[in-house]
């Protein structure tokens, strides 16, 4: 899990290029399904607690992750994992991140 924590942590990288490509390595790690909650948990999680993750990343790692991955299967995780949140301003904001998504 240390590997996977570090590739995670690599999605605050500058380089696009590499946010990509951490994103595929996860995507096929994710093909398995309790990877693949995890993989969610883990970046909703990043989310809450670095806002500048979401904000400057948040529409790319969602939007990658619904090409390499099924799309609906994302939402509908990220939707479950939202309705336990008790922050409701941040679970609004990823609401609109996935939205710009969806109307793109």
């Amino acid at each position: 899990m240390c590997t996977g924590y570090t590739l995670l942590k690599a999605l605050s990288d500058p380089s696009d290029a590499v946010v990509l490509l951490v994103l595929e390595v996860h995507a096929v790690i994710a093909r398995e399904p309790k990877h693949f909650r995890q993989l969610v948990v883990f970046l909703v999680h990043n989310f809450i607690i670095d806002n500048s993750l979401l904000e400057k990343r948040g529409a790319l790692i969602i939007r990658r992750l619904c090409v390499l991955l099924d799309a609906e299967r994302v939402y509908r995780e990220v939707s479950t994992i939202l309705e336990g949140e008790s922050d409701l301003d941040f679970a609004s904001i990823m609401v609109q991140v996935a939205k710009l998504y969806k109307l793109s």
